[in-house]
């Protein structure tokens, strides 16, 4: 190939790629423009049978086209029963999908972003009987069909029932999850569940006057066991009121809204107090930093790397990727790995 005509084509390339992202960064959907606005943001996944049962999903994508490389967090909600009567109902039944609103997208830290995705139950088997080896299956399937996904910051939510599965899944599988928030669990943590969550970060989320999700029958006992297994205190945190809104004929049970909102917007909950494990009162308490701070041993790496594909500003990241294109293309190096173990080609 002629010489000039390979820099010519490098150069229309990255004018190309110079477009599109900006036309990525100047689109980004407000929480103000509703949620309609952000479901449309959303697509449909379904994954592999196992366990008798093929789990689909709705699912949000942070990546900013294909030459984006960042490293983003996967955050998986469950939820109650009811909201997985029928394909689609999983994004249409709650309002999770605020999670995928430009200001709570740049809440994630050290990526400004993550995969969001949404598991429907496989009804009438709600979250609390589903086997998690079938979920298990949903989630390896999107890592791999979504190589931008970081494997050390996978955060699994539930409400309800969804928080059942979500307890049984992240005991079931130690250390996948670095993070769960529980919400009105209807189950009680068991010691040797408790265990297995010993280096997981764990937030429990409860009325005190829940009439389905007992708190002195789900909630007290959990707590417990998470602070005499938990290998780190600081990994706990506890949010109790006294008072609810309705869920359907539930009184005091929708506690989720707290959550769903990043804990900035009431939910119609009064008396919220929120401790951490050694009983410690903690305020300005936001769920997006508290769970993008957990992560499987990768942090220290990755401030070390001495690449800019995790720098959270995201000209950097575009300046990083063009660098990496002319590398390709003039064979500047050889191929590289990143220091956090990220492949750039």
């Amino acid at each position: 190939m002629n010489k000039h005509f390979k820099k010519l084509i490098s150069v229309l390339l990255c004018l190309a790629m110079l477009t599109s992202f900006l036309s990525l960064t100047v689109g980004a959907i407000s929480a103000d423009e509703g949620l309609s606005a952000l479901r449309a943001q959303w697509s449909k996944g379904y994954g592999p049978n196992k366990g008798g049962y093929s789990i689909d999903y709705s699912y949000f994508s942070p990546k900013k086209g294909n030459a984006d490389t960042t490293k983003y967090p996967l955050c998986i909600f469950l939820a109650g029963a009811g909201e997985g009567k029928y394909d689609g109902k999983e994004l249409t039944a709650n309002s999770f999908p605020y999670w995928s609103a430009d200001e709570y997208q740049a809440k994630f830290q050290n990526a400004g972003g993550a995969y969001l995705m949404l598991a429907r139950a496989p009804e009438p088997v709600y979250w609390d009987t589903a086997p998690a080896s079938s979920l298990k299956a949903a989630i390896d399937d999107f890592i791999e069909k979504n190589p931008n996904v970081d494997s050390e910051r996978i955060y699994i939510l539930g409400w309800c029932l969804g928080a059942v599965g979500a307890a049984n899944i992240a005991s079931k599988y130690p250390g996948f999850f670095a993070g769960a928030i529980l919400m009105c669990m209807r189950h009680a943590i068991t010691e040797s569940e408790a265990e297995n969550l010993k280096d997981t970060a764990v937030w429990l989320v409860h009325c005190k006057n829940d009439s389905y999700s007992l708190y002195n029958t789900y909630c007290v006992p959990s707590w417990r066991n998470l602070r005499e297994h938990t290998s780190d205190l600081n990994k706990l945190r506890l949010t109790t009121c006294s008072s609810a809104p309705t869920a359907a004929a539930l009184l005091n049970h929708n506690v989720w809204d707290y959550i769903v909102y990043d804990c900035s917007k009431p939910a119609g909950c009064s008396d919220l107090n929120t401790v951490d494990g050694k009983g410690q009162t903690q305020n300005n308490v936001s769920a997006i930093n508290w769970l993008s701070q957990w992560t499987n041993e990768k942090e220290e790496e990755e401030s070390s790397c001495s690449c800019d594909c995790h720098s959270g500003n995201s000209f950097v990241r575009f300046i990083w990727q063009i660098k990496v294109f002319f590398y390709k293309i003039f064979s500047v190096s050889s191929k590289r790995v990143c220091a956090c173990g990220a492949k750039h080609w």
